[in-house]
């Protein structure tokens, strides 16, 4: 999955130190729920939900942390915290259903 991280803080903080930036896995998972409207620029600028027909057997979680600008490329500190064991995610992102009705496991450890 690839993942969008949010815009890193443009100033500094009221003790003239950087800040580092912590987002939990959940929030930028909620891009998944078939619900959150996220923009699309190209082809052309519209509006697009993503929601995930199937759970995969293994999770791989790419995060956009690289963006590019007219002069260089720029690196976002954001850091992502999440649970190393029994990362379930039927609470966050709809969860599909078995033929035979039961719900499709969901539990990763990373």
């Amino acid at each position: 999955l690839s993942l969008d991280l949010p815009a890193a803080p443009l100033f500094q903080d009221a003790m003239e130190k950087n800040t580092i930036p912590q987002v939990p896995l959940f929030q930028i998972l909620r891009k998944f729920d078939g619900e959150t409207e996220h923009e699309v620029l190209r082809p052309e600028p519209r509006r697009k939900r993503y929601k995930l027909a199937r759970l995969p057997k293994y999770l791989i979680v790419h995060h956009k942390r690289f963006t590019k600008n007219n002069f260089f490329v720029e690196k976002n500190p954001t850091i992502v915290t999440f649970p190393v064991k029994n990362l379930q995610l039927s609470d966050h992102v709809p969860v599909p259903k078995l033929p035979d009705g039961r719900d499709v496991p969901c539990k990763y450890n990373l």
